[in-house]
């Protein structure tokens, strides 16, 4: 039987992967668009680009650690 704790650990490393991917892909396609935008794209899309990336390959990462160490 599994308890609570073993459980939340599963789940939160699970949500990592999943968080991980959708975050990293939504940064990639926020990269392509600021590649095919014929004018300056403005600051919000930058920030945004950079942060959801960063928030997705940070994910990823914790997710790396986690499955590591079980």
């Amino acid at each position: 039987m599994i308890n609570a704790n073993d459980f939340m650990y599963r789940f939160q490393t699970i949500s990592f992967l999943i968080g991980g991917l959708l975050f990293t892909l939504m940064g990639m396609s926020g990269l392509k668009q600021l590649a095919y935008t014929p004018e300056y794209p403005g600051t919000g899309l930058i920030l945004f680009t950079a942060f959801i990336t960063y928030f997705g390959i940070w994910s990823l990462r914790k997710f790396y650690v986690r499955f590591q160490a079980a």
